[in-house]
């Protein structure tokens, strides 16, 4: 099941999907490549419906039928509020 969420970075706010997430990082889905070995901002809700933005770093992107599946490593909590 896919989530939405977004991406924050350089004044840009790009729509994605959540394809897959662990403790360490996600995986999702957009429109645009993002360049690898660049720190962006992840921001979905989470179980408790609380808005969470972490800040993760581009492992891997590449393109696959008409979007792009990128790897995001976390680095950690930016900031997390009550939905």
């Amino acid at each position: 099941m896919f989530s939405p969420c977004a991406l924050e970075a350089e004044d840009q706010n790009v729509k994605a999907f959540m394809i897959n997430f662990s403790r360490m990082g996600a995986m999702i889905t957009t429109q645009y490549m993002l360049t690898k070995k660049k720190y962006v901002s992840l921001v979905y809700r989470n179980e408790k419906n609380e808005t969470v933005r972490m800040l993760t770093y581009v492992v891997h992107c590449k393109k696959q039928d008409h979007y792009y599946v990128s790897g995001l490593q976390f680095v950690g909590i930016q900031s997390k509020q009550a939905g």
